[in-house]
């Protein structure tokens, strides 16, 4: 799995997503991210949710 820190755009693509889902949940938004990774050919990054509800935590309120 990687472990790199996801950017503020993704993040908050992630969060938007999340938002407009019918399942609110950290998890889905992780295999959600993953899933459009994978399609890319990209790796997928790692399933924990603590990288991504950190990331969400560091974007601007402003945002």
């Amino acid at each position: 799995m990687n472990r790199e820190a996801l950017p503020p755009v993704v993040t908050l693509w992630m969060f938007l997503g999340q938002t407009f889902s019918a399942d609110h949940s950290c998890r889905d938004a992780v295999m959600r991210l993953n899933a459009w990774r994978v399609e890319r050919g990209k790796p997928a990054v790692c399933t924990s949710t603590k990288s991504y509800t950190d990331a969400r935590q560091r974007l601007p309120e402003e945002l």
